[in-house]
């Protein structure tokens, strides 16, 4: 989610370097209740829009780190599926 302090409001989300690395995959920006995906290339990231990607998770945890996106990573779900991850691979 882009909080309030982030610099990443009123950019352009196809020009975030952020999104364009190697091995991330845009796929959608939610705003409220509506899926942008089918007009990425006119969205202007806003206050509490959330960034759909695709990605490894090494990749989604360096962005975690990221300001700009601080407070991001806040789901139930994806705090499991992180500690599942980490769990894994202490395991091996």
């Amino acid at each position: 989610m882009i909080p309030p302090e982030s610099n990443l409001i009123g950019r352009a989300v196809n020009g975030v370097q952020l999104f364009n690395r190697p091995g991330v995959r845009l796929v959608d920006v939610l705003r409220s209740d509506r899926f942008l995906r089918r007009s990425l290339q006119d969205v202007q990231l806003q206050l509490g829009d959330r960034i759909v990607l695709r990605t490894e998770m090494t990749e989604l945890l360096s962005l975690q780190s990221n300001k700009s996106l601080r407070g991001w990573i806040k789901s139930q779900w994806c705090r499991r599926q992180l500690w599942k991850f980490w769990s894994h691979r202490a395991a091996v």
